[in-house]
């Protein structure tokens, strides 16, 4: 099986590469919508990529803080409650810098998945299991699983998920059961590696998807809020660093998956399936298209 490997070069040599994907979440009421996101990249890419965001919590700002913690940030909450709003934007901004510096991650993917609740509970209430956030966490999982093999065909691809408890067993049960079948399956040996859950406090790969997450489901929020509203800076510059997923991309990679379940989506999903030429309408037919059909980002 071809892959991408670390650097530029062994990419274009097809040396298979092992990753893995950093993911956080962020939610938001009135309107309710939750994100799942994160990023990718090889075990070198993010070896170098933690002395850099290291640094940065050092020396941006009037002093040096432990973790990234968009929502903290953008509210001026503690310990960003001493920092002036240029000096919080500052700090987007860098982390920003950061990831799109391709001599600190020559290949960095960023994934997204985001619910808006309201527009789900309208149309298609049945998607969200018990509408509980675990299950609502988990079905934001399966997304992101179901996609990160778009990239490029890895081969050890490891899961790295902030510690939430309630939600930790439902996604470890999934990526369990999917891993031990995959074992029988030729195309999908040795896809996948391991599932852990890790304190987004101390591993920065997670404080990355933590921004990540913020703004998309920020986006969303905005969106169904008041659709006028500009889109924020942050955002629109990690559109502008991570261009989507293609087949004719070249490194050094940075592409994005990002994956809006709102009325828009729903309601094309619902027309698709009744089409003539998907009838009789499967269950594999539409768990593909619920995965795989065109989302919108914004």
């Amino acid at each position: 099986m071809r892959g991408l490997s670390a650097g530029a070069d062994d990419a274009k040599l097809g040396f298979v590469m092992a990753i893995t994907l950093y993911v956080d979440e962020s939610e938001s009421q009135t309107p309710a919508v939750f994100t799942l996101a994160g990023f990718a990249a090889s075990p070198v890419g993010w070896r170098d990529f933690i002395p850099a965001w290291r640094e940065m919590l050092c020396s941006i700002g009037p002093y040096p803080v432990d973790a990234f913690h968009a929502n903290r940030i953008d509210k001026g909450e503690p310990p960003f409650d001493g920092w002036k709003p240029e000096e919080r934007a500052a700090l987007f901004a860098r982390a920003v810098d950061i990831l799109a510096d391709t001599q600190i991650t020559s290949n960095l993917y960023a994934i997204g998945c985001s619910f808006v609740i309201d527009d789900m509970l309208a149309n298609l209430p049945s998607c969200l299991g018990d509408k509980s956030t675990p299950d609502i966490y988990e079905r934001c999982y399966r997304v992101l699983f179901y996609n990160i093999l778009k990239f490029s065909p890895f081969m050890g691809v490891d899961f790295v998920f902030d510690k939430k408890k309630k939600s930790e067993h439902k996604v470890k049960g999934h990526f369990d059961r999917v891993k031990e079948t995959s074992k029988r399956d030729s195309a999908m040996v040795g896809t996948l590696g391991e599932c852990a859950f890790e304190d987004d406090r101390k591993v920065m790969p997670l404080q990355a998807a933590d921004l990540l997450a913020f703004e998309l489901r920020r986006r969303a929020w905005d969106r169904k809020r008041n659709d006028s509203l500009p889109i924020r800076r942050t955002y629109q510059r990690l559109k502008d660093v991570f261009k989507k997923t293609s087949v004719d991309a070249r490194p050094p990679y940075r592409q994005r998956i990002f994956r809006c379940y709102d009325n828009t989506f729903i309601k094309n999903l619902l027309t698709e399936v009744a089409k003539p030429e998907h009838q009789p309408i499967t269950e594999g037919d539409v768990t593909y298209l619920w995965y795989h059909m065109d989302a919108p980002e914004d």
